[in-house]
Order: structure tokens, then sequence, then C-alpha cells
């Protein structure tokens, strides 16, 4: 078998140790099997000469194990005592270098990386800032137009105004003069006859207005009457 193998050839169990690190494991799962099944044969219903000759066997079982792991054990064990005290100083030296560089290698990318992000920060900030002043001059400038536009409006309202109570006060110094280069009685006749047009306009205007009243008056009288009649 193979632990018998691995017993009689120790550099094979050397070499089998350093190319396949999970043997060890393999051969402890075995060992831990052999013991449980000789703990078991206790309660099971067999005769005394072959329970002992089953744990004899397994007890020699589990002896070419435990050997095997002590040959494992002894072959993970740097040879230090075959290599020079050169070569280990070396060795010690190159896995610091090489530790060093990993270390080394981990702050420049942390570094690189930190100097990354903080720059796209700094930039989507840059972005940001140049999106809120770009909405605000947009803001401020219709703000600005608009009230341009109210401002103008309002002027052109005023002009109009003026030019308005200009041609007014105009005309009514032109009917002054006139009136002014009419004999007197042609004025009275003529005033006499104005003051009877807006007596009948007046007339007029009134008698809408009372009409107007008296047909909603009746039309609220008709309305009552109608639903009275309707509860009765």
């Amino acid at each position: 078998s193979l632990i018998v193998l691995l017993i009689k050839i120790p550099e094979l169990s050397k070499t089998i140790a350093k190319r396949y690190y999970g043997i060890q494991l393999l051969i402890m799962k075995w060992l831990n099997q052999v013991t449980n099944k000789s703990n078991g044969l206790v309660s099971k219903n067999i005769s005394m000469e072959t329970t002992q000759t089953i744990l004899d066997k397994n007890a020699a079982c589990s002896q070419s194990l435990k050997q095997q792991i002590n040959l494992i054990n002894e072959s993970q064990i740097p040879t230090t005592k075959e290599e020079k005290p050169e070569m280990i100083i070396n060795r010690k030296k190159t896995l610091e270098n090489k530790n060093m560089n990993v270390k080394q290698a981990a702050i420049i990318i942390q570094s690189n990386w930190r100097g990354y992000s903080d720059r796209m920060k700094i930039k989507r900030m840059n972005e940001s800032i140049g999106i809120l002043q770009r909405h605000f001059r947009e803001h401020q400038l219709k703000k600005l137009e608009n009230e341009q536009q109210i401002q103008l409006e309002k002027e052109s309202q005023i002009m109009i105004t003026k030019n308005r109570h200009k041609r007014y006060r105009e005309k009514l110094e032109t009917e002054i003069k006139l009136w002014s280069s009419l004999p007197g009685c042609l004025v009275e006749n003529e005033w006499n006859k104005e003051r009877e047009l807006a007596a009948i306009s007046i007339q007029r205007y009134y008698r809408g207005y009372y009409v107007r009243k008296y047909l909603k008056n009746q039309q609220n009288y008709l309305k009552r009457d109608k639903a009275a009649r309707i509860i009765q």
C-alpha cells in the first residue's frame, strides 16, 4: 500500500510531502478513521479473538500512520543544518525584499487610487458647480429680461396716458376757443341743446336700469311662486 511504500522509502515521503501539501491531512484523516473503528469494536457482538486480531491490525496501521506523519513533519522542517549561513541570510533578505516590494506596491497602488479618487471627486464637484453657476446665470438673465420688459411696458403705458391727456387737453382748449369766438345767444342755444340731450340720455339709462330691475324682481317672484306650488 501507499503507507508501506512511504515508510520503506523516506525520500519518497519527503518528495510527496513537498509536492502535495494535503497528504498530511489525508493521513491524519485515515488515522482518525482507524481509531474510530477500534473504539467501535467494543459495542459490537464479535468474538474476543476476532476483536483482538482487528485491534492488533488497527494498532499496527495506526503506528504506521503516525510514523508517516512524523516523517512528513521532519521533511517540512527547514534544512538549516544542510544549508550554509550565507544561503539562509540571502533567503531571508530575498523574503524581506519581496515583502518590502509587496508593501511598497500596495502603498503605491493605494496612493494612486486615492489620488485618482480625489481627482474624480474634484472633477465632479467642478462640474456640479459649473452647472449651478450656469443655471444661476440663466435665472438672473431671465429675471433681468422680465424686469426690463415690465419697465418698458410701464414706460409705454405712461407715454400713452400722457399722450391721451395731452390730446384731451388740446381738444378742450380748441373747443373753448371755438365757443369763445361765437355770439352769446348762439352759445346759450347750443348749451340748452346739450343739456336736453344729456337729460334724455340720463332718463334713457334710468328707464333701462328700472326695467331690468323690475324684470329681475318678476323672475325671482315667479321662481318663488313656482317653488311654493310644487311644495303644496
